[in-house]
C-alpha cells in the first residue's frame, strides 16, 4: 500500500517550492526569460501544436471567428523569439496550460490538463547538431538535480532516488537493443537499467519501418529530437519528463511535410520556409510531472488539480492514493 511522505497540504506548499526553485535554475542555466504566452490561438495562424495529427483541440467560437485552446506553445514560442527580437543562445519560457480531449487513458501520468513548461532558445546553423542537442538536455537535467538537492533540504522524508546524469541512446540503438520489445517496453527496460535517459531521432520509420514515436513534422528536426525519461523509483516505471529538439530549418520541414503528404503551409511554415523567424531549439516540460518525480508520489492528481471519474478515485483510494479534487 503506497503511503505519501508529505501530506496533502504539505504537498500544496511544496509543490510551489518546487516551482519556484525548478524556475530559478532553469532560466539560470537554460539563459531564458519567463514570458506571457495564450491560451488559444486562431487556428489560421498555424500556432497551435498538431501533436501526433490525431488529437482534436478544445475550441469555441467567438463572433465569427473560430479559435483554438493550444495544445502547446511549440509554434508560437518560434514566432515569438522573432516578435521580442531575442539574441543569440538567449530564449523565453512560459508556463503552458492546455486540455488534451483526446487522451486514450487517465491514468498516474496522463490527465486531461497539460501543464509544462513551454521554451525556445535562438541558435545558429552551426548548433544544428547531436552534440549541442545533448548539451542542451544535460543543462536541463542538471536543473532537476539541483531542484531535487534543494527540496530534500526542506523535505528530509524524501529519498535521492535520481541517477547523476543522462545516458544518451538512439531510437534505433535502442530497438536493436531490444528487438522483440514495443517501444514503450524498451524505454521502461533501458530507464530501469540507466535511471535517465534521452532517446533521440524520434519520428523516422527505424530499420523495422515503424517510427518509435510520433512527431508532427512541422517543429522538430526528427533527426535532432529527443524525449528525456526517468525511472520512477515509486511506481517502477518509466516517465517522460521532456520532448524537445532542434527545430526544423527550411529543408527538414519540405523533407517531412512531403514524408507525411502534408501539403498545406500555413504562415508558420511560410515564414521558416523564407528564413523569416530564427532557427532555434526548444521543448516542453512537464510540470505536473516533474513534481511528481521530485516529491515521490505516485500519481500526477496528487500534484495536480483536475478531473477524475468517480470510480477512478475509489479505485486509487483503495491503493492509498487521494486524489486532488
Amino acid at each position: 500500500m503506497y503511503k505519501e511522505k508529505i501530506n496533502k497540504f504539505e504537498t500544496q506548499k511544496a509543490v510551489k517550492n518546487v516551482e519556484r526553485i525548478f524556475k530559478k535554475y532553469f532560466s539560470t542555466f537554460m539563459n531564458l526569460t519567463e514570458v506571457d504566452g495564450p491560451l488559444f490561438v486562431d487556428p489560421k495562424t498555424g500556432f497551435n501544436d498538431t501533436l501526433s495529427g490525431t488529437e482534436n483541440p478544445v475550441s469555441f467560437k467567438y463572433r465569427d471567428n473560430n479559435l483554438e485552446i493550444v495544445h502547446s506553445l511549440a509554434k508560437w514560442k518560434r514566432f515569438a523569439l522573432w516578435e521580442f527580437n531575442i539574441p543569440n543562445y538567449e530564449g523565453i519560457f512560459v508556463e503552458m496550460n492546455a486540455i488534451r480531449p483526446n487522451e486514450n487513458f487517465l491514468s498516474k501520468y496522463h490527465s486531461l490538463h497539460v501543464e509544462q513548461y513551454d521554451w525556445e532558445k535562438v541558435i545558429l546553423e552551426k548548433d544544428r547538431n547531436l552534440d549541442f542537442l545533448f548539451s542542451e538536455v544535460d543543462k536541463i537535467y542538471k536543473t532537476i538535480l539541483r531542484t531535487k538537492a534543494d527540496i530534500k533540504k526542506l523535505y528530509p522524508s524524501l529519498e535521492k532516488n535520481i541517477a547523476e546524469k543522462v545516458s544518451f541512446i538512439s531510437s534505433e540503438q535502442l530497438k536493436k537493443l531490444y528487438p522483440d520489445l514495443e517501444p514503450e517496453e524498451r524505454e521502461n527496460k533501458f530507464a530501469k537499467l540507466k535511471g535517465t535517459i534521452f532517446i533521440y531521432g524520434i519520428g523516422h520509420k527505424l530499420s523495422d519501418n515503424k517510427p518509435h514515436g510520433l512527431r508532427a513534422p512541422d517543429y522538430d528536426d526528427w533527426k535532432l529530437n529527443g524525449d528525456l525519461i526517468v525511472w520512477d523509483q515509486i511506481n517502477h516505471d518509466a516517465v517522460e519528463l521532456s520532448s524537445m529538439g532542434i527545430r526544423v530549418d527550411a529543408s527538414a520541414l519540405e523533407e517531412q511535410m512531403n514524408m507525411v503528404s502534408a501539403l498545406k503551409y500555413t504562415d508558420f511554415h511560410n515564414s521558416i520556409m523564407e528564413g523569416n523567424i530564427p532557427l532555434s531549439i526548444g521543448g516542453g516540460l512537464g510540470l505536473s510531472r516533474i513534481n511528481m518525480f521530485i516529491l515521490e508520489k505516485a500519481h500526477i492528481g496528487e500534484v495536480q488539480a483536475t478531473y477524475w471519474p468517480d470510480d477512478y478515485r475509489k479505485e486509487m483510494l483503495k491503493k492509498g492514493i487521494t486524489l486532488l479534487k
